[in-house]
């Protein structure tokens, strides 16, 4: 018995423990959840211990949260960025110790999903805030692969998934750095795959999907299209169907709405997202090019921070700052009515139906004020 549909985070740490391939990942919604192929199960029942929803534990024991208010020095990253640009500066450090860094990219198909490098060529695809689901399976066997090997590893994810790694580990290893995005949730991944399609459908092939340019500024972002053989095309942030479905929490994950890592008390060594509402805190800093909101939960934590810290700018703020306008780090949201109708218009109408009947163009303000969570 696996989790069910609502508790399951596609975490597929159970796809990657299962030694005998009995499980598959099947869409349902558009989001990967397991299915066991009962014809080749040996009910050894690996995938029930190493799920982290069935198997609650804590990976962290260390009485440390340090947080700051934080950006990257190097102007490139940070511009590059969706916020302050910690990830890549962070990254830097194992790259540079022949370490191997490990985040979510888009493959030539705009399917998102978990990859690999050890170089800083390799780093640029992981940039910038994703909002859909990453595709984990198969990773967590590689990163163990690498850590028995003694390799540093510097694992990046949203929360569920570093939960999922640790799961799958069964303890954590000395050699392993786990760093977590702030999460408000993970939409469809097939929807956004059907929407890429939509937006094609003028025959230009779209080879890069950036939720969060900062070609106006930081708090103020766009859509940026990359295209094939033409100019990038941008879009306000509101006016992006997708985004607007997001705000809405109408293409999230089931799992979303009671999710276990909603808690003060983190799993990841570090824990990295924008900093909303640094207008409130210090009007003073220059926020045009994006200012990061940093939580250090251990003292491996720590010891990456002190390693790098020279490349970096911050200064102290509390907890409460923090979360003031990233209120999901702790806490859920209510699951909308129109939900399931949502599912069922894709379902048999596909993303022109859902464009008709939840058009950007007539945002609610309901809708603004979600999406002004976003961004301020």
């Amino acid at each position: 018995m696996l989790a069910d549909k609502y508790s399951c985070t596609g975490c597929a740490a159970c796809f990657d423990a299962c030694k005998f391939s009995s499980i598959n990942m099947e869409y349902e919604e558009g989001f990967l959840y397991p299915l066991i192929d009962k014809t080749k199960c040996t009910k050894c029942m690996l995938c029930t211990k190493v799920c982290p929803i069935l198997n609650k534990q804590n990976f962290n024991n260390d009485n440390i949260q340090k947080t700051y208010i934080s950006w990257n020095k190097n102007k490139k990253q940070r511009k590059r960025s969706s916020s302050g640009g910690l990830f890549p500066a962070f990254s830097k450090y194992f790259i540079d110790n022949g370490g191997i860094v490990i985040g979510a990219g888009y493959d030539e198909n705009m399917h998102l999903k978990h990859k690999w490098t050890d170089n800083q060529n390799g780093l640029k695809c992981f940039s910038g805030s994703k909002y859909l689901q990453s595709d984990t399976k198969g990773i967590y066997f590689q990163t163990k692969q690498f850590l028995d090997k003694g390799k540093l590893v510097f694992f990046s994810g949203v929360p569920c998934q570093i939960l999922g790694l640790f799961s799958y580990l069964g303890n954590n290893y000395d050699n392993l750095f786990a760093c977590e995005v702030f999460c408000h949730g993970v939409p469809s991944p097939e929807i956004f795959k059907d929407y890429i399609s939509y937006l094609e459908k003028d025959g230009n092939k779209i080879i890069g999907f950036d939720f969060r340019s900062k070609i106006l500024t930081w708090s103020k972002p766009c859509v940026k299209l990359s295209y094939k053989g033409r100019l990038p095309k941008y879009t306000l942030f509101s006016m992006c169907n997708f985004i607007t479905w997001f705000g809405l929490h109408l293409s999230v994950r089931e799992s979303c709405f009671n999710c276990p890592c909603r808690t003060l008390k983190r799993n990841a060594d570090l824990s990295i997202g924008d900093f909303w509402g640094i207008e409130d805190v210090d009007a003073s800093l220059k926020r045009r090019n994006g200012i990061s909101a940093l939580i250090i939960n251990s003292k491996k934590g720590d010891f990456l921070f002190e390693q790098i810290s020279e490349n970096l700018f911050f200064k102290k703020c509390t907890l409460n700052q923090i979360i003031k306008k990233n209120k999901w780090l702790i806490a859920n949201y209510d699951h909308p009515i129109e939900r399931e109708k949502f599912f069922h218009t894709w379902k048999e109408q596909g993303i022109t139906g859902l464009i008709k009947r939840y058009p950007s163009a007539k945002i609610s303000s309901k809708l603004i004020n979600r999406l002004k969570s976003f961004i301020q």
